[in-house]
């Protein structure tokens, strides 16, 4: 984690947001399978059209939200989630370990509410692009 403290003032378009890096663990995708109800036996049951289990896709969305709190931007956890727009690429495989990167692409005002919005790509260890992602959300100043 970036242990430089960022804000809405100090935060520059065109900034690199850094890395986060996760292990896709069997236990991780049943977390996520429970935690949303999506149970499929693609994720679960070791069968899917892709010769194996999978990840659910949506679980890249984890790792784009989790990258402004690891960026150590001070209000990461009392922004609102205003929008994302996700684009998957292709299967994210269990067991893999996943880089997200992302950067600030806008910051505005606007009704006296502070913007900022970064987008993400989520990449394998072995170079394949699994997601994109751009990430819109509201802070405190």
């Amino acid at each position: 984690m970036n242990t430089a403290r960022r804000s809405f003032a100090t935060l520059e378009v065109g900034e690199d947001l850094g890395s986060v890096v996760h292990d896709v663990t069997p236990e991780l995708v049943r977390d996520y399978a429970e935690s949303t109800g999506d149970t499929h036996g693609w994720h679960t049951g070791g069968d899917s059209p892709f010769g194996e289990a999978v990840a659910h896709p949506a679980l890249a969305t984890i790792f784009s939200t989790r990258l402004l709190v690891h960026s150590g931007y001070e209000h990461s956890s009392g922004g609102i989630h205003a929008k994302q727009e996700y684009e998957f690429l292709a299967p994210m495989r269990i067991g893999a370990r996943v880089t997200t990167r992302g950067t600030v692409t806008e910051k505005y005002i606007r009704n006296g509410r502070n913007y900022i919005v970064y987008e993400t790509c989520s990449v394998d260890e072995l170079g394949v692009d699994l997601a994109r992602c751009v990430v819109t959300i509201i802070v405190p100043d």
